[in-house]
C-alpha cells in the first residue's frame, strides 16, 4: 500500500488546457488521460490525498469523477471544489472510498508533520511543520513566493505531470530545507 499526493486536476475544465499549457486537444482527452494516469498509479488499497480543485463543476459533476477513481481518496477542498465537496459530504453522497477532510489536515511523512492546505499560505514557514499545497500551477506570484519558502511542497499536477508518492513529497520537502 502506497500513499500518494496531487492537486489541481481541474477535470472538466476546458480553459485549464490553455492556461497551463496542458498537452491535450480538448477536455475529453484531458479527462481521459488524467483518469487513466490515476487508475494506472493508484491501486484500490492505496491512499491518495487530493489537495484541492479536482473539478470546477458542481456536486453531480464532482461525484461523477470521484466514482471513476481508485484508491482511498482523502479530499482537501480547494477554491473551485469547496462548495461541491461540502454538499456531497453533508448529504452523505460521497463514494465509500472517498473522505472529505475539510480545508486542511495534518499528515506525518517520515517523522515530519505536514499540513495539507490548498493554498501556499502561512504557517508554511513554521520550523516544526511543513506544508503540502497546490493552487499555483507552477506559475504566477503565488508560485514565485512559495518556492522561496522552506518547508513547502507544491503537489500540483501541472508542476510534476504526475501523481507523487509520499517518498517523493518527503524528498522534495527535504531538498527545500537545504
Amino acid at each position: 500500500m502506497t500513499t500518494y499526493y496531487t492537486s489541481d486536476l481541474h477535470l472538466g475544465h476546458r480553459n485549464i488546457i490553455e492556461y497551463c499549457e496542458r498537452p491535450w486537444a480538448d477536455v475529453l482527452e484531458m479527462d481521459d488521460a488524467l483518469i487513466w494516469q490515476w487508475q494506472d498509479t493508484v491501486g484500490p488499497e492505496d491512499t491518495i490525498y487530493h489537495v484541492g480543485d479536482m473539478t470546477l463543476g458542481g456536486p453531480n459533476i464532482l461525484l461523477g469523477y470521484l466514482k471513476q477513481l481508485t484508491g482511498r481518496i482523502k479530499m482537501i477542498a480547494g477554491n473551485h471544489d469547496l462548495k461541491a465537496l461540502k454538499k456531497l459530504a453533508a448529504a452523505w453522497l460521497l463514494p465509500e472510498n472517498v473522505e472529505y477532510l475539510g480545508k486542511e489536515a495534518i499528515v506525518t511523512l517520515g517523522h515530519q508533520d505536514m499540513k495539507l492546505f490548498h493554498y501556499p499560505e502561512p504557517p508554511y514557514a513554521r520550523l516544526d511543520r511543513g506544508l503540502i499545497h497546490g493552487h499555483t500551477h507552477g506559475q504566477g506570484a503565488w508560485h514565485t513566493k512559495a518556492v522561496k519558502e522552506p518547508g513547502t511542497v507544491d503537489v500540483c499536477w501541472d508542476i510534476h505531470k504526475k501523481i507523487l508518492t509520499s517518498t517523493e513529497v518527503l524528498e522534495l520537502w527535504k531538498a527545500g530545507q537545504e
